[in-house]
């Protein structure tokens, strides 16, 4: 029960909380079901939303950029106005966890949501599904102990 408040909390639909919360009891955290189904408005990948006290960095070159959301094979970094990533550009960078986890990965910037000040990398070599599943469970037990107080 813990587990679908903390998801109806963070504005999860209650038709995805019942294949959420399976993931979350120790099954991959993909969403086969969009395989499956031949659904394309679902994701190929399971994506972790940041909270601005838990999100990871990405560092490149000399640029850090806070992510604001993750997956195995995209990213969605905070950027500037003035910050000159272009779609298309090729970057190496490394995904910098609050854990001192680090990864590096390649990618592609795909597109620049000039709303949101974030622009969407497409990566070329995938974030491990093991660092998603390790940072989804960290998230869950910090959270967990705040529900519970």
């Amino acid at each position: 029960m813990l587990r679908v408040v903390w998801l109806r909390r963070r504005g999860i639909p209650a038709s995805r909380i019942g294949t959420l919360t399976r993931n979350l009891t120790g099954d991959l955290l993909t969403d086969s079901g969009a395989a499956q189904a031949g659904n394309a408005s679902r994701r190929a990948h399971y994506r972790i939303d940041y909270a601005p006290g838990d999100r990871p960095h990405l560092r490149c070159g000399e640029r850090r950029y806070e992510v604001l959301n993750l997956s195995e094979g995209g990213v969605l970094i905070q950027v500037s106005q003035t910050e000159e990533l272009h779609p298309g550009e090729t970057l190496a960078v490394t995904i910098e966890f609050t854990d001192a986890t680090e990864i590096d990965v390649e990618g592609c910037v795909l597109r620049r949501d000039a709303d949101a000040d974030a622009v969407v990398l497409q990566l070329s070599s995938r974030v491990p599904l093991s660092v998603i599943v390790e940072q989804q469970r960290q998230l869950i037990a910090k959270y967990r102990q705040v529900d519970t107080d």
